[in-house]
């Protein structure tokens, strides 16, 4: 079972009760409105030989030069060339829509594509069916994207329909993929669509070489981006593009669909001298996670009665390593800590309250204690000389705990959850301390504190120190009497 520090902190809390949150639209029923865009491919098919069965994404549609209508369809390139044999020749692909499943309809393979390693992209053209009607569809914003969001397919496996459990963004590193787990039956559904409550994410390609647990996705807008380039229909509304003439020089370009996200449209920008006044500090690298049951509330100002505008996920959905590092970077911290302002990928999202957060600190290394000046010391674990130090922006506390099982891997410093005794709000904890140690050994701890945490009067800083799930609760502060 994956520890989390909602297992400390949440196992006795009971939440006062809050607003509810609005409710964002339902990721499985957007997917679902996506099916009559996603269709049936069959490639690389020779006499002897059926081919690779995939999906495909209608991208747009234009029309031809004779006056016909034709889809333009984004699939993996692997379904229709082989990366092993570029020469090899191949029939044309067949496509095949949800509406009428058992009837295949040959494709155009167009030249522009990117093989496998490239992004895995590749475009074919067929004609569209006569009284075809588009179902309009948006994309994400992939920058406000935060892993552990839910996700959806548009087919898992053979099935052409959505996989009714949610699979999950995982981490979001520097590669052209996103990645994705909990997602099932890839590898016969590359090309599919995978879509958030807000639209289209990415078009799923397949398992992550490095990591067979991982599923890859060709994020939307680079396949966007790269459609533009090649001067392709990219169209996720519904309706053909006319043709460009003198008299309309513009036509055949894809309106620009306003932003459906509320995060966009409602985030207020404070004024520089407000935001001197109400800044507080946190060191670099401080970020928050939300409480497990619970989605985070997204404000549109850090004011009283501020309008909400979006929700960020509940912990539950997110990665436990995720959750227990802090999932959201701060951009601001304003008023001692009522209000942060919140980042995904470095882009602001919305202002949160401390009610609905825990805020978490990096550890800093000993050389980058700043040594304040020393106002309490006393004994901790095995005699060591605990000293509590006023930083200025912060206090310092360099104590120690002894490993009290069998073996421990993970120290965790916070406070406790409200309402418990001791409590604070925003509830503080640090990302956990890793390492191998025995019963018996002694481990150093060093931590950056917020003011509050030792001004506050009746606040604790507590540790758990064991292994994930089973650790031993003691008390780091307030200091014993005198």
């Amino acid at each position: 079972m994956i520890f989390r520090w909602a297992i400390v902190l949440l196992l006795a809390a009971i939440m006062a009760p809050r607003p509810a949150p609005a409710q964002a639209p339902n990721g499985l029923d957007a997917a679902k409105a996506f099916l009559d865009r996603t269709v049936r491919v069959s490639g690389m098919r020779t006499l002897a030989l059926p081919g690779d069965s995939g999906y495909g994404i209608i991208a747009g549609e234009r029309r031809t030069a004779a006056g016909d209508t034709e889809l333009i369809i984004v699939l993996p390139d692997h379904l229709v060339r082989d990366p092993a044999r570029p020469n090899a020749v191949f029939s044309a692909p067949v496509v095949a829509f949800r509406a009428d499943p058992g009837k295949g309809i040959f494709a155009r393979l167009l030249d522009q594509h990117l093989p496998p390693a490239d992004g895995d992209l590749a475009v074919v053209a067929v004609p569209k069916p006569a009284n075809m009607q588009l179902r309009s569809m948006p994309t994400a914003d992939l920058a406000l994207l935060a892993p552990g969001a839910p996700v959806w397919t548009t087919a898992h496996g053979g099935d052409w329909s959505p996989q009714a459990a949610a699979g999950r963004l995982a981490v979001r590193g520097r590669t052209t993929w996103l990645n994705f787990d909990g997602l099932f039956g890839i590898n016969e559904a590359s090309g599919a669509a995978i879509v958030n409550q807000r639209g289209i994410i990415a078009m799923l390609v397949g398992q992550n070489p490095l990591d067979r647990a991982l599923t890859q996705g060709l994020p939307i807008d680079a396949i966007a981006a790269r459609m533009r380039a090649w001067d392709l229909p990219w169209d996720t509304a519904a309706g053909a593009a006319p043709a460009p003439t003198a008299a309309n020089p513009s036509a055949g370009t894809a309106p620009v669909a306003p932003s459906t996200d509320p995060t966009i449209s409602g985030l207020v920008t404070l004024l520089p001298s407000e935001v001197a006044a109400r800044r507080s500090w946190t060191p670099m690298g401080a970020r928050v996670s939300p409480w497990t049951d619970s989605p985070i509330r997204l404000f549109g100002a850090p004011r009283s009665a501020a309008p909400q505008i979006g929700t960020l996920p509940a912990g539950i959905t997110l990665p436990g390593r995720v959750l227990m590092n802090g999932a959201y970077a701060v951009i601001d911290k304003l008023d001692s800590g009522a209000w942060f302002l919140l980042a995904v990928e470095g882009r602001p999202v919305g202002y949160v309250t401390a009610n609905d957060i825990v805020e978490i600190w990096p550890l800093p290394e000993a050389t980058g204690m700043a040594g304040g000046k020393v106002v309490r010391e006393w004994t901790a674990a095995a005699g060591k000389v605990a000293a509590l130090r006023d930083a200025g922006n912060a206090y310092e506390l360099e104590t120690a705990v002894t490993c009290a099982k069998d073996s421990c891997d993970m120290i965790i410093a916070y406070t406790p959850a409200p309402p418990n005794e001791g409590a604070t709000l925003p509830t503080f904890q640090t990302p956990p301390l890793l390492g191998h140690w025995q019963r018996g050994d002694v481990i150093t701890l060093r931590l950056q504190l917020p003011r509050r945490i030792v001004e506050v009067p009746g606040t604790k800083l507590m540790a758990c120190t064991g292994r994930e799930g089973n650790c031993i609760q003691e008390t780091l502060l307030p200091p014993p009497p005198k």
